[in-house]
């Protein structure tokens, strides 16, 4: 990928956010890294894609994005070079398993076609699905089965396809069917593409979920999310320049909505994402859905009906950006904003959500057939 269509496609604040730095929204200035500043002197500019430190102090001087990366993650130029173009959507290097003798990479979008035939031909793979209450009649699913493997990558992994903005397959997500708790999340190499796609261009009311497996989790449910879009992010640091870009193809965005883990980590990325989404979209409102306790979309899934999805949706919140005061920074004599107080308030009123009565119900009633 040549400089120019790097620059054309990433933005250098955005980029800027994703390598560390917390960037004001309304004046674009932020403590620059590369001197001890106590007054904000890196300001930068989305119109002339530069940073400059105005600071006496400081030899940084003016900065496009490829001397800011590499300044950032102190590397060379060919290095931070190699890093925006992944980040712009490049594969600089053949990925593992690319064909000998002919240069190419493995044709994602072709191997997924194939991975369809395999999961409809193995019982194991289905039941795992069945499992986690996601419709492989609904959506788009593949499998590479361990034994007789059609493809020397994500072996034993239901696969799920990560698309370019013209649907195109360009990458795999794989979940690995065997209990494995230390290897079960699997990409293909440099990663590309957004799951299910990119947001349609009317999309008003994004759902941005933690991981590809909680946002099937929604797909397969349509009636409660009727009216939403559904984005995945690839983790609670996935939150990537492309995700940026696919959120910019929508017309009129409303609302993007943040639906991740009710752990720690969840909890961090929400204050985390929450800053960056309300600064890179300041005219579109961002909220939180209150995940309960240690709990993630696929496991309320599993555990309680439906419904669930429907009032936590409803009495999603507002997001707060931290120099309003997050909840977890509020001094204890401080009182809750009066949308926060109705939250609580709420939450107490209902309790815990309804657990499901009796086994997980199967989704799908599928005969017996050989597996695969």
């Amino acid at each position: 990928m040549e400089i120019p269509e790097i620059k054309s496609r990433l933005d250098i604040i955005d980029t800027a956010a994703l390598l560390g730095l917390s960037i004001d929204p309304i004046t674009q200035r932020t403590n620059c890294p590369f001197h001890d500043d106590k007054d904000p002197s890196l300001q930068f500019s989305r119109v002339r894609q530069i940073a400059t430190c105005f600071s006496s102090a400081c030899s940084a001087g003016t900065m496009d994005i490829i001397t800011l990366t590499e300044r950032m993650m102190r590397s060379t130029t060919h290095e931070a070079l190699k890093y925006l173009a992944r980040l712009a959507g490049e594969m600089p290097q053949s990925p593992k398993g690319a064909t000998a003798g002919t240069g190419k990479g493995p044709d994602h979008h072709r191997d997924f076609e194939r991975m369809g035939s395999s999961l409809l031909a193995s019982t194991t793979a289905r039941k795992y699905l069945e499992e986690r209450c996601i419709d492989h009649k609904r959506l788009d699913i593949g499998y590479n089965p361990y034994r007789n493997a059609g493809f020397n990558y994500l072996k034993g992994c239901v696969t799920f396809p990560l698309r370019d903005g013209s649907g195109r397959v360009h990458s795999l997500y794989g979940r690995s069917v065997r209990a494995n708790a230390r290897a079960r999340h699997f990409y293909t190499a440099d990663r590309r593409g957004l799951y299910p796609g990119y947001p349609d261009k009317g999309t008003e009311r994004l759902i941005l979920t933690e991981s590809v497996i909680d946002a099937a989790t929604l797909l397969s449910l349509p009636g409660t999310i009727e009216g939403y879009g559904v984005l995945a992010l690839y983790g609670t640091n996935g939150l990537t320049p492309e995700h940026v870009h696919g959120m910019r193809q929508m017309a009129d965005p409303r609302e993007l909505i943040l639906f991740l883990d009710g752990d720690a980590a969840g909890k961090a990325a929400v204050r985390k994402h929450g800053n960056f989404l309300t600064a890179t979209f300041p005219g579109t409102a961002v909220s939180v859905v209150d995940t309960p306790e240690n709990e993630d979309i696929n496991s309320m899934a599993q555990g309680h009906e439906p419904e669930v999805f429907e009032r936590l949706l409803r009495e999603r919140i507002p997001f707060f950006p931290s120099d309003e005061k997050n909840p977890d920074e509020r001094p204890s004599d401080e009182k809750p904003s009066d949308e926060r107080k109705k939250a609580a308030t709420a939450r107490k009123k209902r309790g815990p959500p309804p657990k499901k009565q009796g086994p997980p119900k199967a989704r799908n009633s599928i005969p017996p057939t050989p597996t695969g």
